[in-house]
């Protein structure tokens, strides 16, 4: 399995947020030409899946990458 993770620091109005985003094996050519000062766009298609134990009524929460792209807006 391959991996490839980038630092991002994600602004919404008055918030931001460093964390990092870890991309796998045929998603990692999304990032290889990212330029550190420009601004992107990185959308995600997420799927999530609840199941919950009959017996104790516990849930359980999985949620899969089913696609991304990454599109440049400008420079920073």
């Amino acid at each position: 399995m391959k991996k490839r993770t980038i630092e991002v620091l994600a602004l919404h109005r008055r918030k931001s947020e460093v964390f990092e985003i870890s991309f796998y094996n045929k998603y990692i050519s999304q990032i290889e030409n990212l330029n550190k000062s420009a601004i992107y766009k990185i959308a995600c298609i997420l799927r999530s899946e609840v199941y919950q134990d009959k017996e104790t009524e516990k849930k359980t929460y999985f949620t899969h990458l089913v696609g991304v792209y990454v599109i440049r807006i400008g420079n920073t």
